[in-house]
């Protein structure tokens, strides 16, 4: 009997068995392909338990990093304030008005808003002399 069978199979499963297939293709007999195809399918059940681990420490590891979305880092530090604060978080504000600068032209101060702080000139800009900038700071803290 030809293991003519058995070649797709081994074949397909990555060619593992190469070394004895061509013998075993040419009219030896089934009993004799038996314990090379053992030794590659147990090389194939080692590599698929390989892979289950590593899979499960993959989902392991995607379910910590789930779990942890949402969460801010543990520690004390402040993230500027947009509105209101993240739960856990107080709002602090403070500012420095008429502050004194060389000029009060757009490369010395440039107005901007972000989130609930701001940087603006100190009524029309220029219109105090050198006292033009205005910094106002919203923070979170924890």
């Amino acid at each position: 009997m030809k293991v003519l069978i058995l070649f797709p199979f081994i074949v397909f499963f990555g060619g593992g068995f190469a070394q004895t297939q061509q013998s075993c293709v040419n009219k030896v007999a089934i009993p004799q392909c038996l314990p090379a195809l053992a030794n590659y399918l147990q090389s194939q059940a080692s590599l698929l338990q390989n892979l289950s681990q590593e899979l499960q420490t993959a989902k392991q590891e995607t379910e910590k990093v789930k779990a942890s979305l949402g969460q801010w880092p543990a520690g004390s530090y402040c993230i500027l304030a947009s509105g209101g604060c993240p739960k856990g978080f107080t709002k602090k504000s403070g500012h420095m008005r008429a502050l004194n600068m060389y000029s009060h032209t757009p490369t010395y101060i440039q107005p901007v808003h972000f989130g609930s702080s701001r940087i603006t000139c100190h009524g029309k800009c220029g219109q105090y002399g050198n006292w033009v900038g205005d910094l106002y700071i919203s923070a979170c803290c924890k």
